[in-house]
């Protein structure tokens, strides 16, 4: 399975963090059939002065080519397995995932 970037994304560091964040997404995303996952933000537009986008620890999901039903199952999955560092946030128009141990 594949996971897609949006143009004009910035990737500027690829951590561990995020090595780890692509394995667990890909888990996750077994029932979309030919839908793939989008990656929509990295360390790119616009966040709040403190977002950990600006750290290369936060990166953003489209979920506009999922139906609600999926959208919650998937966040649910995503929750589920991935260790308790990482935030998963079901924003509006997308999915937030975050490192952050704290």
């Amino acid at each position: 399975m594949k996971i897609l970037v949006k143009d004009g994304v910035i990737i500027k560091e690829i951590n561990w963090q995020f090595i780890y964040l692509l394995d667990t997404v890909k888990q996750t995303w077994e029932h979309h059939e030919e839908r793939y996952p989008v990656l929509t933000s990295a360390n790119d537009g616009k966040h709040m002065i403190s977002s950990l986008h600006y750290k290369n620890l936060a990166w953003d999901w489209r979920i506009r080519h999922l139906t609600p039903e999926e959208t919650k199952y998937w966040v649910q999955r995503l929750k589920q397995v991935i260790t308790s560092d990482f935030q998963v946030i079901l924003e509006k128009d997308h999915v937030h995932t975050e490192f952050d141990p704290n």
